[in-house]
């Protein structure tokens, strides 16, 4: 929705990677699209819709619509050191699941150590993991209508969780983020979605297992 500026400088990066075979954008605020040269590049693919779609309708669609097997979720408001592409290049096999989670992934300041994967076995609550996120295609589970704003990114962990068991977050990556730019935009996000969301998801989820 444009509401980050620098997110343009991203795709800057983002297009010159060659790991990045396409960028799709679902554009949920065509009339606020910015006049930058990057949209025009062959790698970009702008998906332009007249009214907000929201979120989770969004990845589902990005995740439809992509032409490669290995696909990353990503907010348009944070910053990463790219190289993490590179390091996923042949990690990201079938059934796994892997996320940067602000509660587990953050990179101390100090820190010199390399970028590396934690198998998640389920000793902790991880939260904070919609920002960045990478999955097969083939294993999307699509995020189910009704869940517009909220629990879009624990669906897709709860729900490969149970079907594959092989979650794990990173660490030690270089990231930033002012957190929620553009869902701080919604009015009444909280009070209109929130409590509706919530008790949609708990049943959703033990439907999805009691079906394995």
């Amino acid at each position: 929705m444009w509401k980050y500026g620098p997110f343009t400088a991203l795709l800057d990066k983002l297009v010159q990677h060659e790991l990045v075979g396409e960028i799709i954008i679902i554009n949920n605020d065509m009339n606020a699209t910015p006049n930058a040269s990057v949209l025009n590049h062959p790698k970009i693919k702008l998906h332009n819709f007249k009214l907000n779609i929201f979120v989770n309708p969004a990845w589902n669609f990005g995740a439809g619509m992509s032409e490669y097997s290995n696909v990353c979720i990503m907010n348009d408001d944070i910053d990463f050191n790219l190289s993490i592409f590179n390091f996923l290049s042949n990690k990201l096999s079938a059934g796994k699941y892997i996320v940067y989670s602000q509660s587990h992934s953050k990179l101390s300041a100090d820190s010199t150590e390399p970028i590396d994967l934690v198998y998640y076995d389920g000793s902790t609550n991880i939260f904070d993991i919609g920002c960045l996120m990478f999955i097969r295609k083939q294993d999307w589970i699509n995020i189910p209508a009704g869940l517009d704003i909220y629990h879009g990114d624990s669906w897709l962990w709860d729900t490969m969780l149970a079907k594959f068991n092989q979650n794990y977050y990173i660490k030690n990556l270089e990231f930033s983020t002012p957190n929620n730019v553009t869902a701080n935009t919604i009015p009444n996000r909280e009070f209109i979605y929130l409590e509706r969301e919530c008790r949609l998801y708990v049943a959703m989820l033990n439907n999805f297992k009691n079906k394995l």
